[in-house]
């Protein structure tokens, strides 16, 4: 059967955009080397075009990014983003390439350009309205000038439920970059402030005798001054000695080998280290265990079963919970982010 010819359908500039989605197709059928030979050359024969050669600029950004070439693929991003052209697509290729850029300064440990695109990012992502935009596709589709979309991707019968397929594949795509790109930026910020206290931590190491009598002295306690500064001094020695690293520590073991009250020692932990006992001896675990991966470079090579049990935890599981509860980042992302810093540093 022969195929219809768009052009019999369509004015030029119609034909010209459904031309140029072929590279779009491409990429989408994972045929990266002949979406880039497809968009170059569409770029080439129509650089008069702009709109046409905007879109081509983002189908080489989004084939290199895929293909791994970061550098490429910003180049073409710079470009791009020189070369706006307003679109009126089911997704805003301004924010798009912004989002590539992005990416690819965070493979690339650009951090200058990072946080220059995810800047740009944020403030072009506030401003679009994807409910708009659905209702537009929505419309478009019972436009007769459609349909000779049907013949470019070869699929007369089902083309409508193809489309519909990619569409729903793009959005969710984009919303899980969104979801990641956010993600990234917390975890990020958390790994910062883990550093920062750290520091802090280090330089303060446990409270001088004089500050835990300032502190005392403000807080009337049904023990004596006397008998909170024996605790919180053997808490120093049992925190100096990494004894909270045994596996089988417990807070009635704890008071026994302190030969001090149960209760008395409740309430020293939770007055002057607020925590509770649990709570207090896994922060100290999870402390110990980043101050290891990020002074001993062996750690990182570690498995996570081989660093719970090393810093008194029973499982993989159970150091994974506390260690995303007390940091706020998986320790996988954590490993990954010293390991980033410890690259710089040699560099």
């Amino acid at each position: 059967m022969n195929k219809i010819k768009t052009s019999s359908l369509l004015p030029k500039d119609k034909v010209d955009i459904i031309s140029s989605n072929e590279a779009n197709y491409l990429i989408l059928s994972g045929r990266l080397d002949e979406a880039i030979q497809k968009a170059k050359k569409d770029k080439n024969d129509y650089k008069n075009d702009k709109a046409r050669v905007f879109y081509n600029l983002y189908y080489l950004a989004r084939a290199y990014q895929l293909k791994g070439n970061y550098k490429e693929s910003s180049k073409y991003c710079e470009q791009g983003l020189n070369n706006i052209f307003v679109n009126i697509d089911f997704i805003n290729i301004e924010l798009e390439l912004y989002r590539i850029a992005m990416e690819n300064a965070d493979k690339s440990g650009d951090n200058s350009n990072y946080l220059k695109y995810s800047k740009l990012y944020q403030e072009k992502s506030k401003k679009i309205n994807y409910n708009s935009k659905a209702d537009f596709i929505a419309k478009l589709y019972n436009l007769d000038q459609i349909q000779p979309l049907k013949y470019e991707l070869n699929n007369s019968k089902h083309f409508m439920t193809y489309l519909w397929l990619i569409i729903l594949f793009l959005l969710l795509f984009t919303a899980y970059l969104i979801n990641r790109f956010f993600t990234l930026r917390k975890y990020k910020k958390r790994f910062i402030e883990i550093n920062a206290r750290l520091e802090k931590k280090e330089k303060e190491v446990a409270l001088s005798p004089k500050k835990a009598e300032e502190v005392i002295k403000t807080d009337k306690n049904i023990l004596s001054l006397k008998k909170e500064n024996e605790i919180l001094d053997k808490l120093n020695k049992f925190e100096k000695k990494q004894q909270f690293l045994s596996s089988t520590l417990s807070l009635s073991s704890l008071a026994s080998s302190m030969n001090v009250n149960y209760n008395y020692l409740t309430l020293t932990i939770k007055k002057y280290k607020k925590n509770n006992f649990n709570g207090y001896i896994n922060q100290l675990r999870i402390d110990y265990i980043i101050l290891k991966l990020k002074q001993n470079p062996e750690y990182l090579n570690y498995k996570i079963s081989y660093l719970a049990e090393e810093c008194g935890f029973s499982s993989h599981t159970v150091f994974t919970r506390i260690f995303i509860e007390k940091t706020g980042i998986p320790p996988s992302k954590f490993i990954e982010y010293v390991k980033k810093e410890n690259t710089k540093v040699n560099i």
